[in-house]
């Protein structure tokens, strides 16, 4: 059985361990890094981590099963991140207002943390369309930040998560980035199962899943990606994800129309 991530490439190892974890004799799983978005709808790939966004708008198809406590908020015991907006580092605050007509990147206009969590938190603060001007789509997180980083572009917006993670594997970020402001938090992103995958299956995966942290060789799995814990979560708990795309619902289409 295939586990796919829709999730930035810097939390694979992490996810290669999990099919690890999660295999039995009667039922392998393996992390499959090519397995795309049809692959998890159809059920080709059962098992797959993605943002709450898309599991939103797929849910048709698709049931929570758990959600990571990141390292970053363990005292919260809540699955929550949040979206941060990120420019070079330079002497002194920034406040957001002076990024209007900046050059703002985004990983892709699908993306909850990278693009739709940005637009509801600028109408949340009285914004328009045109601060943000027309963001280019560099295709992940990582490559936003390396825009940055090298000047190709002024802002963008990722998940706080991978953010943390990226400075942990390339601490020279640390000096190069700063965070002017965040959006959040947010229900974390989910791990899914198909709607087709038996109930009794479902159970035994949340079980491996939660207990991980309770073993020396599970917390290093999830070390991997900075991940206190795995918890329970259910549909209910992607409401805020659900209305904050109301929220930004204006922009969605007008931004590039």
């Amino acid at each position: 059985m295939r586990l796919a991530s829709m999730l930035s490439a810097n939390a694979a190892a992490m996810y290669a361990a999990l099919g690890g974890v999660l295999s039995t004799p009667e039922l392998p799983v393996h992390f499959d890094p090519h397995a795309g978005l049809d692959d998890v709808l159809h059920g080709d790939a059962p098992l797959a981590a993605m943002c709450g966004l898309l599991y939103t708008r797929h849910q048709h198809a698709l049931r929570v099963l758990v959600a990571p406590v990141p390292r970053t908020t363990p005292a919260t015991r809540s699955p929550l991140y949040c979206s941060q907006v990120v420019v070079r580092r330079r002497a002194g605050p920034l406040p957001l207002p002076a990024l209007r007509g900046a050059r703002w990147v985004i990983n892709e206009r699908a993306s909850f943390s990278g693009y739709v969590a940005l637009l509801a938190g600028l109408r949340d603060l009285g914004l328009d369309a045109s601060f943000l001007g027309v963001p280019q789509v560099t295709g992940s997180h990582l490559a936003s930040l390396q825009q940055v980083v090298t000047g190709a572009a002024d802002v963008t917006a990722v998940d706080s998560s991978v953010l943390q993670l990226a400075l942990q594997q390339n601490p020279a970020l640390q000096g190069a980035l700063q965070v002017v402001t965040s959006f959040g938090p947010y229900p974390a992103p989910p791990l899914v199962v198909h709607r087709r995958v038996p109930t009794e299956q479902r159970a035994r995966w949340t079980e491996a899943l939660t207990t991980l942290h309770h073993s020396p060789e599970g917390r290093r799995v999830l070390d991997l990606a900075q991940v206190e814990r795995y918890v329970p979560v259910t549909d209910d708990d992607y409401a805020p994800i659900r209305a904050a795309e109301r929220r930004a619902a204006p922009w969605l289409d007008a931004v590039y129309a």
